[in-house]
């Protein structure tokens, strides 16, 4: 699998008054944790890098960090931006080692329409990722939902999600993905045209056998 790069800088200086010096220097400050690093490593990245990956990829990616003449597979473990330029403010990323397995959410996306949505349903989304754990090797950069399928009242729960080889989904409920229904009120409607429908058919029964008896 291509991952997509980019570059960071080693700090040496660490604490909130050298992360401020990052920032005003046109940086963003974050931190490397995990992979064959002994402790967490302090760095800088360029934001025009990092934006688009936070904003567009999000958490859950894997991504290459390239440090000098060593490259990295990561994480974006999380980030913070502020609250008011909402410019990035800090990066948490997490290295890997090949043989480990990772634990992450991977994004959902849904492939429609619905078989219900044509008969006036709607899909319910109630999920938009999943936790999963699997080798670096395996690791999805996103899980495909197919809902061409699914019918009004069909409800789609994680343990039935089509995982590829080496994905396994983590979760200690069983708690649904997505679903289809009608809209409120449209079920009623329907029910009580169908009740009418059978009223008229009786009424003219009825009325043939009074008619028969005379």
């Amino acid at each position: 699998m291509e991952l997509k790069q980019f570059t960071g800088e080693i700090r040496n200086d660490t604490g909130k008054e050298a992360a401020r010096r990052t920032r005003k220097a046109g940086r963003v400050p974050a931190v490397l944790y995990g992979g064959d690093l002994e402790g967490p490593q302090a760095l800088s990245l360029d934001p025009k890098d990092m934006m688009p990956l936070v904003v567009r990829e999000n958490k859950g990616r894997m991504f290459e960090l390239v440090l000098g003449e060593k490259t990295h597979q990561v994480f974006i473990k999380d980030f913070q931006t502020h609250p008011i330029r909402k410019s990035l403010y800090h990066v948490d990323l997490l290295a890997i080692k090949a043989d480990r397995p990772i634990r992450a959410k991977v994004p959902l996306s849904f492939q429609g329409p619905a078989l219900g949505e044509k008969l006036g349903g709607r899909v319910f989304k109630v999920a938009y990722d999943i936790l999963v754990e699997a080798l670096p090797e395996h690791f999805p950069a996103m899980i495909h939902i197919d809902l061409r399928e699914m019918d009004s009242g069909d409800v789609l729960y994680v343990d039935q999600v089509s995982y590829t080889e080496g994905v396994t989904p983590i979760y200690q409920a069983r708690y649904p993905v997505v679903l289809v229904k009608m809209p409120r009120g449209q079920d009623a409607e329907e029910e009580a045209s169908v009740d009418d429908d059978e009223d008229e058919e009786g009424a003219g029964e009825g009325g043939d056998g009074e008619t028969g008896t005379d």
